[in-house]
């Protein structure tokens, strides 16, 4: 039976802690029963008899991993499984990292991580025999390769600068402290291949729209070095919606809510019309334009009500016949 490390930082994990009950059980499930290079056949009957997770739920569960996963209809990738088990980056003069390496190669076209990983693969012939080489292993820069490991290095602690500082447009990180760490994990994201320049670029820049649009105090700001440890980077691929506290006075807010009401009353009103007007015995052609304009109001304040609905959802408000927020 293989044997796994297993971090218990991730009990201080924000996404780990956030985690229903089961959704924690069927990870770790993933962690024990995929193979050397974190791929797991899926197979939902097994995961829902050695976990006691209702078949039913598992779907539903793999859809709350989100990025920590790459999946098809039949394989499933655990994205930093390799980095978790500290053996990146790969050597092919490690034993032990040879059947990973031919694993993954299988799986080549499979997700652009799988082949960002087999890119910084290194041959180096001073990688330990037979255990998995730790990150920052000191051998897999020596010999043959180690001028180009160390010129990848450079280059990713070029790009940390501009994502420190921010250029081209870009915001700086909004907490700059303690940059030495934060340059060690933004380089150990790069390095190992569990963020693109683009991803954390993004994040970055939508983190920052976040705690503008929420007027965040400075100290719920996370350390940059937290940030990038606990790969905060997926959580803000999306552009943040707008918020009632931040982007619209109460003012504006309850406007909208009561032009949703007048909009609805004034709908329900066309339609007891409308209505009225069919009950009588004969319809001339006045009755017919009249009843054919009150559906005409009818469907223009039913399509400016659900315009209003969209925008009060965004901001958090449930638009129905009380309007209340969630």
């Amino acid at each position: 039976m293989a044997s796994r490390l297993t971090k218990t930082e991730k009990w201080d994990d924000v996404w780990f802690c956030a985690s229903p009950p089961h959704a924690k059980l069927l990870w770790l499930y993933l962690c024990d029963k995929c193979d050397c290079a974190g791929f797991w056949e899926v197979n939902i009957r097994d995961a829902a008899f050695r976990t006691g997770i209702p078949e039913a739920d598992i779907g539903g569960l793999l859809d709350q991993l989100g990025e920590k996963i790459v999946r098809n209809c039949r394989f499933l990738w655990l994205k930093n499984f390799l980095f978790h088990q500290r053996n990146l980056p790969l050597s092919s003069a490690n034993k032990a990292h040879r059947a990973i390496i031919a694993r993954l190669h299988e799986f080549m076209h499979f997700s652009d991580g799988v082949k960002r990983i087999l890119d910084e693969c290194t041959s180096a012939e001073g990688a330990s025999k037979g255990l998995p080489s730790p990150p920052g292993n000191s051998n897999s820069n020596s010999n043959g390769n180690g001028k180009k490991n160390r010129g990848v290095g450079e280059g990713f602690a070029t790009e940390f600068e501009a994502w420190w500082t921010g250029e081209d447009g870009e915001p700086a990180y909004p907490k700059r402290v303690n940059k030495k760490k934060a340059k060690e994990e933004y380089i150990s994201a790069r390095k190992n291949g569990r963020a693109t320049k683009e991803e954390l670029a993004i994040g970055k820049r939508h983190y920052n729209q976040k705690i503008l649009a929420d007027k965040t105090d400075e100290q719920y700001i996370a350390y940059p070095s937290t940030w990038l440890h606990q790969e905060r980077w997926h959580d803000y691929q999306e552009a943040p919606k707008p918020s009632v506290r931040a982007s619209d006075s109460a003012d504006q807010v309850a406007e909208q809510v009561e032009q949703y009401r007048l909009c609805k009353s004034r709908a329900r009103a066309c339609a007891t019309d409308i209505a009225l007007e069919r009950e009588r015995d004969e319809l001339s052609e006045e009755d017919r334009q009249k009843i054919a304009a009150l559906d005409a109001a009818r469907v223009e304040h039913e399509e400016r009500a659900a315009r209003i609905a969209e925008w009060l959802r965004e901001r958090g408000i449930v638009a129905d016949e009380k309007v209340r927020h969630k």
